[in-house]
């Protein structure tokens, strides 16, 4: 039911984000050694430690847990899952790794963005022992097998404790946020690739995010792996449409919330400007599929706020 078979050795696992398909995933390479590639939120736990026995590979077999960055969609649950993964080591970007030690920070900031949904969508944050917390980032590897490694590299841009990977058997890159969201629902509702930037709080940075895309069109990949959701063998197209895409998430949105001073006014710029653009491709602004795109638009205007005024605290005078 969540496990798709890919090619190279790996499967991608549906982690049911709130009980929702098709929305967040993580992945399993196995070579010489296994890794997991993002966990996604606690609730999310057991459909991972059950995908792994589906698949024949013992909790004691599995070498690494990688996450791309630290919030809770994607690393939240990986204090829970580590307990049952007796002889892993988790690998992360060095500005997220004190929080994954010591999540108190994290619980409490991510408390302030999700409020009274907190608890059902991420608990429980459980602290990761630091002696099985490896740092990794820029021209870090990780060696898979005899031909094969995973390759790191420093993304801010979308937060500034993210990597992206790269897989040498696939030449795949696995993303995490930095390339955006490929939103598979509706894909499979309306047959339409759509693939928008994310700028979720509080990190977010278009021009970094930017260099960070052209970084990844640089290596020449064959696919992306998304975590939210899905694979494209297009990466190029796909990467170039964030890019395309920046311009409403940084210059218009930050003149729409200069002149209103509401992350609302920005959600409702982001929801028209979308929905536009998804009507001239015959896709209703009330089509179900556009449930998890209502989400992510109030959490990318509360960001693009974020974003605003950090600009505005450098500028200024001291």
């Amino acid at each position: 039911m969540f496990i798709d078979k890919l090619e190279y050795n790996i499967h991608s696992i549906d982690l049911m984000e709130n009980n929702r398909s098709l929305r967040t995933s993580c992945y399993v390479i196995q070579d010489e050694k296994i890794v997991i590639i993002e966990t996604g939120a606690s609730p999310s736990n057991q459909i991972i430690l059950n995908s792994l026995e589906e698949l024949g590979i013992s909790r004691e077999s599995v070498d690494g847990v990688i996450v791309t960055h630290i919030h809770l969609d994607h690393a939240g649950g990986a204090g829970l899952l580590m307990q049952h993964l007796p002889n892993a080591k988790l690998y992360v970007h060095s500005r997220g790794a004190q929080h994954l030690i010591n999540p108190d920070k994290l619980i409490s900031s991510s408390r302030l963005v999700y409020g009274e949904k907190f608890d059902k969508m991420f608990s429980p944050i459980l602290a990761i022992p630091e002696e099985r917390v490896v740092i990794t980032g820029e021209g870090d590897r990780f060696q898979l097998g005899t031909n094969r490694e995973l390759l790191f590299y420093d993304c801010p841009g979308h937060a500034l404790h993210h990597i992206f990977i790269l897989d040498t058997a696939s030449n795949g890159i696995f993303t995490g946020d930095t390339a955006g969201i490929l939103y598979r629902e509706i894909k499979e509702h309306h047959n339409f690739e759509l693939c928008l930037p994310t700028s979720t709080p509080t990190q977010f940075d278009p021009e970094s995010m930017k260099d960070s895309l052209n970084r990844m069109l640089q290596l020449s990949p064959e696919r992306i792996y998304y975590t939210h959701y899905g694979i494209s063998e297009c990466p190029v197209d796909k990467i170039n449409e964030v890019i395309n895409w920046l311009d409403l998430f940084s210059n218009k949105s930050v003149e729409q919330y200069k002149k209103y001073k509401s992350w609302e006014s920005v959600a409702d710029l982001l929801r028209q400007e979308i929905h536009k653009y998804l009507y001239k491709y015959g896709i209703p602004t009330d089509s179900p599929a556009l449930d998890s795109l209502e989400l992510d638009i109030f959490l990318n205007a509360q960001g693009i706020e974020s974003y605003v005024k950090r600009l505005e605290r450098q500028d200024k005078p001291k």
